[in-house]
C-alpha cells in the first residue's frame, strides 16, 4: 500500500503548486485591473508627463515646426520610462562618427541628457536627432527607456531607424524627427515582430521539478508581472482605438455634409496634371469613404461612447481601423485637391512652393549624380523654375509646371541608372504615393512622375537588402542598418543610419 501511496504525493503537490500559481497571477492581472480604472481617470494628465525638449541651433526646424513637435510628442503612446523626448535638430554633427557627434554635442549644450559619469544617456531620455549636413540620423535612450522600447541592434532599433528615412530624404526634418519618436513609440507596429515578443513566453522550457525548485512567490510574482504588463499593453491598445474612434466620427461628420462640394471640384479640375487616373483615385477614395458610414451606426448601435472601457472599445478594433483609414485617406485627399485647385485658380502663394518643391528635388537629384552632364541638366531645370516663378500669374503656368515635371522625370530616370551601375542593384519601382497619402504632391503621377526622394529611398532600401544578403543577416528592406559604436568610453544604447 506504501508503494502505491508514494507517487501521489507529488502528483498532488505539483497540482496545488499549479493552482496557486494561477491564483496569484488572476490576483495580480485583478490588481492591475484596478489600476486601469484609475489610469483612464488620469487619461491625458499621464502624457502631460513627457517633457518635450529642442535643440535647433542652426534654426533647421521653423519656430512652427517646434511647436507642432511639442504639441503632437507628448500625444504619443510612450511608457511610463519615457519621461523625456529630446530633438536634436543640427546641420551637423562635427564627427566622422555621427554618434561620437552627438555625444559631444550634448555634453557641451544638454548635459542633462546625459548620465551622472557622462558615460550613457540619462534614464528617461529618448533623443532622436538629424544631421542635415551629414545625411545622418539616429535614436538614443536611456537603459531604461532602450529596454522598455526594445531599442537595440536586434530588436526595433533598425526598424525605428528605418522609418526616418524617407521624410529625411526629402529634408522634411520636422516630420522626419517627429516619425523616429512615433516609430519608437510603436511597439505593437514598427519592428513589433523583431522586437522580443519572446518575453515571458520563454519560460515554459523548464520542467515540473524546476518550477519547483525556484521559490514559489519569485515564480508568483514573475507570472502576475507579465499579467500586468499584458494588461497595460491592452490598455494602451484600447486607449489608441478609442482616439482614433473619436478622430474619425468627428471627421466624418465635417467632410460627409461637404462631400458633394468636394466631388465637384475634384472633377472640374482642368489642368495637364488632373487626368483621368487622378479623377479614378478620387472616386476609388469616395466610395471607400461613403462604405465605412455603417461602421458609425454600428458602434453607436453598439453602445460604444467616449466613457467606453478599453475593452469594450477593442471589440470593435476592426470596424474602428477601417473606419479610421478611411477617413484619414479621405481627408488628405481633399487637401490634396485643393491644392491642385488653389493653383490653377492662380493662388500665387501655392504655386510658388510648388515651385519651391520641385526646385528641391530637381537639385537634389543632380548633387546625387556624379555626372557632369546630368548636374548640368538639374541646374537648368532649377533656372527654369526660378524664371517661371516671375510668372506666377501667367496664363500658361499649369502648362510650363506641367513640362517641368516631365523633364524632372526624364532627370530622375538617368539619375537611377546611374545609382543602379555604380552601386551595382535593381531596385524596385518606387513607391508612387496616392491622393489620399501624406507624402503626395502635385503632380505625382503625372507622366510618370515621382518625386526623387521616393526614388532615391527606393535605391537605398535596394543597397541595404543586397548588403544584409551578403553579410547573411536577416534585416527586412523596411530596416536600415545602424551604427551603434561610441569611443571615449560611452556605451549609452541607440545609434544612427545614413539617409
Amino acid at each position: 500500500m506504501p508503494a502505491r501511496t508514494r507517487p501521489r504525493l507529488p502528483v498532488r503537490l505539483i497540482t496545488l503548486v499549479i493552482l496557486s500559481l494561477l491564483t496569484l497571477g488572476a490576483l495580480c492581472a485583478r490588481g492591475e485591473g484596478g489600476a486601469t480604472a484609475h489610469a483612464e481617470e488620469a487619461g491625458a494628465g499621464a502624457q502631460a508627463r513627457v517633457a518635450v525638449e529642442i535643440e535647433n541651433p542652426e534654426g533647421l526646424l521653423s519656430p512652427e515646426d517646434e511647436a507642432d513637435l511639442r504639441a503632437r510628442t507628448p500625444k504619443l503612446p510612450f511608457p511610463e520610462e519615457v519621461t523625456h523626448v529630446l530633438y536634436l535638430a543640427l546641420t551637423s554633427a562635427h564627427d566622422d562618427n555621427f554618434n561620437n557627434g552627438v555625444v559631444a554635442f550634448l555634453k557641451a549644450q544638454h548635459p542633462d541628457a546625459l548620465s551622472a559619469d557622462q558615460k550613457k544617456f540619462a534614464y528617461g531620455y529618448l533623443i532622436v536627432a538629424v544631421g542635415s549636413e551629414d545625411r545622418q540620423l539616429g535614436v538614443y535612450c536611456g537603459d531604461d527607456v532602450c529596454s522598455a522600447l526594445k531599442l537595440t541592434q536586434d530588436g526595433r532599433q533598425p526598424a525605428v531607424n528605418g522609418e526616418m528615412r524617407e521624410p529625411m530624404a526629402r529634408k522634411n526634418w520636422s516630420a522626419g524627427l517627429y516619425r523616429g519618436a512615433e516609430a519608437a513609440a510603436d511597439l505593437e507596429g514598427v519592428g513589433g515582430a523583431s522586437g522580443g515578443e519572446s518575453d515571458g513566453s520563454s519560460g515554459g522550457g523548464g520542467s515540473v521539478f524546476g518550477v519547483l525548485a525556484g521559490a514559489l512567490g519569485g515564480t508568483a510574482l514573475i507570472g502576475g508581472l507579465f499579467a500586468a504588463l499584458a494588461a497595460r499593453s491592452r490598455r494602451r491598445s484600447g486607449e489608441q482605438l478609442r482616439q482614433q474612434w473619436l478622430d474619425a466620427r468627428r471627421a466624418y461628420g465635417e467632410i460627409a455634409s461637404d462631400l458633394e462640394e468636394i466631388n465637384v471640384q475634384a472633377h472640374s479640375l482642368t489642368s495637364p496634371l488632373a487626368n483621368d487616373e487622378l479623377r479614378a483615385e478620387w472616386d476609388s477614395i469616395r466610395e471607400e469613404f461613403l462604405a465605412v458610414h455603417g461602421h458609425i451606426d454600428a458602434l453607436d448601435g453598439a453602445g460604444l461612447t467616449p466613457e467606453s472601457s478599453p475593452r469594450a472599445v477593442r471589440a470593435h478594433r476592426k470596424e474602428i481601423t477601417q473606419l479610421h483609414e478611411a477617413v484619414t485617406r479621405m481627408s488628405t485627399a481633399r487637401a490634396n485637391i485643393e491644392r491642385l485647385s488653389s493653383m490653377e485658380r492662380g493662388s500665387r502663394a501655392a504655386r510658388r512652393e510648388e515651385l519651391h518643391t520641385l526646385r528641391e528635388q530637381i537639385l537634389d537629384a543632380g548633387d546625387t549624380s556624379s555626372a557632369r552632364a546630368i548636374t548640368r541638366q538639374a541646374e537648368a531645370l532649377a533656372e527654369r523654375s526660378r524664371a517661371l516663378e516671375e510668372e506666377l500669374e501667367g496664363a500658361d503656368f499649369m502648362d510650363q509646371f506641367a513640362a517641368l515635371l516631365r523633364d524632372a522625370t526624364e532627370l530622375n530616370e538617368r539619375v537611377r541608372k546611374e545609382l543602379e551601375r555604380r552601386d551595382h542593384v535593381e531596385a524596385e519601382e518606387a513607391r508612387r504615393p496616392g491622393l489620399g497619402d501624406r507624402d503626395w504632391r502635385v503632380g505625382t503621377g503625372y507622366s510618370g512622375y515621382v518625386p526623387f526622394a521616393l526614388m532615391y529611398q527606393s535605391h537605398t532600401d535596394a543597397v541595404s537588402a543586397a548588403s544584409a544578403a551578403t553579410s547573411g543577416s536577416s534585416g527586412s528592406g523596411s530596416s536600415t542598418p545602424v551604427n551603434t559604436t561610441f569611443s571615449g568610453g560611452f556605451s549609452g544604447g541607440g545609434g544612427s543610419s545614413r539617409f
